[in-house]
């Protein structure tokens, strides 16, 4: 996602949240593939429940069991109009409407059985389709909603808060590469490799005339790489008081070292970051489940599912990391 719709989807998250229909007790649970798991702990009754967060762009869905959702606006240039029929369709069958919330900014299905049918097609990693207009133009936005990892997230929610399982598979999707290349001359030896289903974590090969290389990138940082045979990182940090972090699955941290200092130098070489390759091989370690942060101000914790297809590919296709 871009870094603006990162931020308004926090603040959706957070001002969700501070609805006082929820109890003072909540915790992240999982952040993956677009996705949040929550738990919410009612701190007069202890009851336990939960919500999945989809993050489709401008919208974002929040699951709140197997058949219940609602779809609210995830970005501050959408309203969904209040006197138009929104529509919703899973594969073939016959489109079916969502309400206007008369609270917040957000949509609702009518009924359970409908609304279980979005959410098991979506756990599927099914493709569906939705239809809403924008107030006060009234234009019709027509957006087709997929999670190929829905399924690994849905069944994680059945074993937290007791969901029903719908039986759909649970295992991680194949890792998928989006490969670009330029074909200008200007362009030889660069190369951008981003990770489908987790678009936070992507590889930059750098210009054939500036010494080639490579860089992993997390969000919009670049983080440790090699370049000239030296290993460095592009995430220059000048206060000194940041970090890169590695933690595994079960956010143990495994690696944490501060970022350099002083900008390295792409033509002469400057300063090199040894720690890149310990950082690296605890990276390989802890995919795909594990994650990587670069702290500072547009800092997130990314998962690193997709990160040794990236490595390969470097080794293999450029010989960058060999």
């Amino acid at each position: 996602m871009s870094t603006r719709q990162h931020i308004v989807f926090v603040l959706l998250f957070a001002l969700f949240l501070s609805n006082p229909a929820f109890a003072d007790e909540r915790k992240t649970l999982f952040e993956g593939f677009e996705a949040k798991i929550v738990s919410i702990v009612d701190d007069m009754t202890d009851k336990k429940s939960g919500v999945i967060f989809l993050d489709f762009g401008p919208i974002c869905m929040a699951v709140y069991g197997s058949n219940d959702f609602a779809i609210w606006a995830n970005s501050d240039d959408l309203n969904f109009a209040f006197d138009v029929t929104h529509l919703i369709r899973v594969g073939e069958n016959k489109p079916f409407s969502l309400n206007s919330l008369s609270k917040g900014n957000g949509l609702k299905p009518t009924n359970a059985v409908e609304a279980e049918s979005v959410i098991k097609s979506l756990a599927k990693g099914e493709e569906i389709k939705l239809r809403y207009y924008n107030w006060p133009q009234h234009s019709q936005i027509d957006r087709k909603l997929q999670n190929p990892n829905l399924g690994f997230i849905y069944y994680k929610a059945t074993k937290l808060f007791g969901w029903k399982d719908f039986g759909v598979s649970h295992e991680l999707t194949p890792v998928k590469l989006n490969i670009y290349v330029p074909t200008e001359p200007d362009g030889k030896g660069y190369a951008h490799v981003r990770v489908e289903g987790n678009r936070d974590l992507s590889l930059g090969k750098n210009f054939d005339k500036y010494g080639g290389g490579a860089t992993i990138n997390v969000g919009v940082e670049s983080g440790f790489g090699l370049h000239k045979g030296r290993w460095v990182c592009k995430s220059v940090e000048l206060s000194g008081n940041k970090h890169l972090i590695v933690r595994d699955s079960n956010e143990n941290i495994v690696f944490k070292e501060l970022l350099p200092s002083r900008y390295d130098n792409a033509i002469t070489g400057g300063e090199t970051w040894p720690v890149g390759k310990t950082a690296a091989m605890k990276a390989w370690e802890v995919a795909p489940l594990g994650s990587i942060e670069i702290e500072g101000s547009y800092g997130k914790k990314v998962l690193l599912y997709g990160f040794r297809e990236l490595w390969k590919w470097g080794v293999g296709a450029c010989q960058v990391f060999s």
